[in-house]
C-alpha cells in the first residue's frame, strides 16, 4: 500500500515508450472520486465508504477533479444559453423598488436623483409626472 504523498513508476516502462508513469496519489484517488461520482452515479457518501475516506475529503476530491480539468461537464440541451445567461444576470447587483399611492412620482423621481437605481419601470401616467417634474 502507497503511503501518503508516495508516487509510483513503472521504471522499466518509461525509457521505452518516453512516458513518465509517476502516479499522484492525489490526482488518482481525485479521479477515482469523480468517476464513482459522474459515471457510477454514487453518492458522496457511497464513495466515502468505497473509498474509505469522509464525505468531505469526497467532496474536497471532486472540487480538485473539476479544478484540475480532470472532469468536463456539457451541458447540450437546448435551454442550456438561457440558463447560462440567467445565472449571470443574477449576478448583476440590483435594487428594486415598490412606490404606490398618490406620492409614488415623487417618490419614484427622488430616487433616481439619489442615484439609488438606474431604471425604473412604472405605468405611462407615472412616467409622465416623473418626466414633468424634471421640466419644473
Amino acid at each position: 500500500m502507497m503511503e501518503e504523498g508516495e508516487t509510483r513508476a513503472l521504471p522499466e516502462l518509461a525509457p521505452a515508450v518516453g512516458v513518465n508513469f509517476a502516479v499522484d496519489p492525489e490526482e488518482q484517488f481525485a479521479t477515482r472520486a469523480a468517476w464513482l461520482s459522474f459515471v457510477a452515479s454514487l453518492t458522496q457518501a457511497q464513495i466515502g465508504r468505497k473509498l474509505g475516506i469522509n464525505r468531505t475529503r469526497v467532496n474536497r476530491l471532486l472540487a480538485q477533479a473539476r479544478g484540475q480539468g480532470l472532469v468536463q461537464i456539457n451541458i447540450t440541451g437546448r435551454l442550456a444559453s438561457c440558463v447560462e445567461l440567467e445565472e449571470k444576470l443574477k449576478q448583476i447587483p440590483c435594487v428594486v423598488i415598490a412606490s404606490g399611492g398618490r406620492t409614488k412620482a415623487q417618490g419614484l423621481r427622488g430616487v433616481l436623483n439619489g442615484g439609488m437605481c438606474d431604471v425604473i419601470i412604472t405605468d405611462g401616467q407615472t412616467a409622465r409626472s416623473i418626466l414633468a417634474m424634471e421640466e419644473t
